[in-house]
């Protein structure tokens, strides 16, 4: 038996060395088999067709959705065109009423220079609301025929926010005016207060009897001695 062994141990060690070989070749071929199959059973990638069709359907869907008719009627709303007609109506002027022309004017003055040369006996308290060059108003204005000078006073007075108060003693039917711009009677002594006249002439009537003529001159003068300092 040793004897075989000697003779034939390299047919036996090149035997060994065929079969080990094919082995290992069938053990690689198993090992490649199960890598192809591990890498069949990767997650594939979704099918981006199949996306885009979707997609696409959901384009359809609100595309549909925007075209139905119940859309339509939603988008041409009423309210639009009902708030573009009242904007209209807005910026559309005002009808305004004629103004008044009158047929007859005269120069109105109404003036307090007096107190300016009598402030020693003036009321130290109203120092502050004196003309510094004693005229509160000096212009001219429209008048009606018929109107008196008391309705042009009161009306002038209104119209430039100068402040004015008055009596009127209707058994006599004599309008008295107390005060002008907050400059009353007695302000200025015991003899101070209002006067009128028309052109030049102090009146002896109540200035709601006098009626003017066109052009005249109307004045009201604060006297601070019963007239005596009026020029």
């Amino acid at each position: 038996m040793k004897h075989f062994l000697d003779k034939y141990k390299y047919i036996l060690l090149l035997f060994v060395l065929i079969i080990a070989v094919l082995t290992a070749a069938v053990m690689l071929s198993s090992s490649g088999d199960n890598g192809a199959s591990s890498s069949d059973s990767r997650v594939q990638p979704p099918d981006s067709s199949a996306t885009i069709t979707e997609q696409t359907s959901a384009a359809d869907i609100q595309t549909e959705q925007t075209s139905s008719p119940e859309t339509a009627e939603q988008t041409s709303a009423p309210e639009i065109t009902e708030q573009t007609a009242a904007s209209d109506t807005t910026t559309t002027p005002a009808v305004q009423n004629d103004i008044h022309r009158y047929n007859s004017e005269c120069h109105f003055v109404i003036e307090c220079g007096t107190i300016l040369d009598n402030l020693d006996g003036f009321d130290k308290n109203k120092l502050g609301i004196l003309p510094e060059n004693g005229v509160i108003f000096d212009d001219t204005v429209g008048f009606d025929e018929g109107d008196a000078v008391f309705d042009i006073l009161v009306r002038l007075c209104g119209e430039n926010d100068i402040q004015l108060e008055y009596s009127v003693s209707p058994a006599f039917s004599v309008c008295y005016i107390e005060g002008i711009a907050g400059i009353y009677e007695f302000d200025c002594g015991s003899g101070s207060g209002w006067l009128f006249s028309v052109n030049g002439e102090v009146l002896s009537v109540s200035c709601d009897a006098y009626k003017p003529q066109n052009n005249d001159k109307i004045t009201f003068t604060y006297t601070c001695n019963y007239g005596a300092d009026y020029q």
